[in-house]
């Protein structure tokens, strides 16, 4: 198979909530109880994917849909599997604009982000009731997705949490006399020291760069400072933790790292690229990278590139240690349903047969 047809179909799993291998308890056959359609008329469902597009990757998408739709009917399922071209723009701005103004009509749609304000018009359908009579899904929900649809059920993500984990090159962390008090106790204290020598020892222009914001940093950080979840417990009262002194101490530190130089001086303008390239070629000396996938890839390219492993290094330890905190509150993409389907219980049956052992091993 060709490198781009390996991608597309990467990238269809992935946007419909794919991730189903999260465990390895193997999921129950998918039944609905009722049969949905049938070999001579069966029910079209449709789709919106981010990246990708139906008329120029035709032929990979029909082979993969016919795949889908085969494998249904072998359970008794019969579906019409159509994926729909999202418009031009940005995914996460202009996908909410046109399913609200019904430009797009999708039976099940993929969202990365601005999907709340359409859920509270009543746009998106309740997923929990599916969710409770499903056999494959609730197989292998994963805690922190059950509790992210609890608070929030018209988005559904079946995927590990995303954990970013600070890593840096094994040859650079041997030669560093701060990296093994930085292993033996990982305080804030210890990190500075870690990223003073960095720095100061010319290894790299930056000890640390990031991708236009805090939230790496704040995976590393934010316990160490106390932020230990969204709202807080202060003086009695629950409170926002981002107005909170262990927030504000957090963020000072922040700016003592900007101020001497040690935290990229033009961080805010990186996008994810450019911060990948300055850790490759070696002008940031530590980045945070979502465990597993993106650190793998982080992990083989600097192989590739430097002939180097990386390093996983720990949390800082202050108040509390951990890497970040799961928001729960609600998935921050993930796959809907439109509330105004008319084939909910067929669109359902799609989701269902890909949770299960036939649909992951496509």
């Amino acid at each position: 198979m060709k490198r781009k047809q390996i991608f597309l179909v990467l990238v269809v799993l992935l946007c419909a909530g794919f991730l189903f291998a999260t465990g390895t308890k193997e999921a129950a056959q998918a039944t609905t109880g009722t049969q949905i359609g049938t070999a001579a008329n069966p029910v079209k469902v449709t789709y919106l994917c981010k990246d990708v597009d139906p008329i120029t990757d035709a032929q990979q998408l029909g082979i993969l849909e016919k795949a889908i739709e085969e494998g249904m009917a072998k359970e008794g399922n019969y579906v019409d599997l159509v994926i729909l071209s999202a418009p031009t723009g940005s995914y996460a701005t202009v996908v909410p604009i046109a399913f609200r103004t019904a430009q797009i009509k999708a039976d099940l749609i993929y969202f990365q982000g601005n999907d709340q304000p359409i859920a509270q018009e009543g746009l998106l359908e309740d997923l929990v009731p599916y969710v409770e009579k499903s056999k494959n899904i609730k197989a292998i929900m994963p805690d922190h997705t059950k509790a992210a649809m609890a608070n929030y059920p018209y988005l559904m993500w079946l995927a590990p949490a995303r954990v970013q984990i600070p890593v840096m090159r094994s040859d650079w962390f041997a030669k560093l006399k701060s990296s093994k008090p930085l292993l033996e106790n990982p305080t804030v204290d210890n990190y500075y020291a870690l990223f003073k020598e960095i720095k100061d020892s010319g290894l790299a222009k930056w000890a640390v760069t990031t991708d236009g914001g805090i939230l790496k940093l704040d995976s590393v950080f934010n316990h160490a400072f106390g932020v230990t979840a969204t709202i807080v417990k202060q003086n009695g009262t629950w409170v926002y933790s981002e107005i909170t002194p262990a927030s504000k101490n957090k963020l000072a530190f922040y700016a003592k790292l900007f101020k001497e130089g040690l935290l990229d001086n033009e961080y805010v303008t990186k996008k994810w690229d450019t911060m990948e390239q300055a850790f490759y070629e070696g002008e940031a000396g530590f980045v945070s990278g979502t465990a597993g996938d993106v650190v793998n890839v982080y992990n083989n390219k600097m192989k590739e590139t430097q002939g180097v492993e990386l390093v996983v290094l720990p949390p800082a330890k202050g108040v509390s240690q951990a890497y970040q905190s799961i928001d729960v509150t609600k998935e921050s993409r993930g796959f809907a349903m439109n509330s105004d389907s008319k084939v909910k219980d067929a669109a359902w049956a799609v989701l269902e047969y890909m949770a299960g052992p036939e649909g992951r091993k496509l």
